[in-house]
């Protein structure tokens, strides 16, 4: 895909301009990007990703292994162990053992 066709499928889009606010500041300091960051956040959470459902259940989650690293230093690799508590129950996922 050249330039011009990549050009041509952004401006199809209307992707919002990262240094703007939603209402047209511009942002030009650290407290505006803070408040620009939860808008992206916002937006990807409703365009992309989707929101996490309320259920009333507890999470909690602990880093059980860490390798900094991992791919030859080109990545941090982590095993976390993920705990849910239900009303009625609790669930836990066991870290995997991971080959080495």
């Amino acid at each position: 895909m050249g330039k011009e066709a990549i050009k041509m499928e952004l401006e199809k889009r209307a992707l919002p301009e990262v240094l703007r606010l939603a209402d047209g500041t511009a942002v030009n300091t650290p407290e505006l990007w803070r408040k620009r960051r939860e808008e992206i956040c916002e937006i990807l959470q409703e365009e992309c990703y989707g929101r996490m459902p309320r259920t009333g259940w507890e999470i909690e989650w602990e880093t059980v292994q860490e390798d900094k690293n991992a791919f030859g230093g080109k990545a941090v690799l982590r095993t976390v162990e993920v705990r849910i508590h239900t009303n009625s129950r609790g669930w836990e996922t066991p870290p995997n053992e991971l080959p080495r």
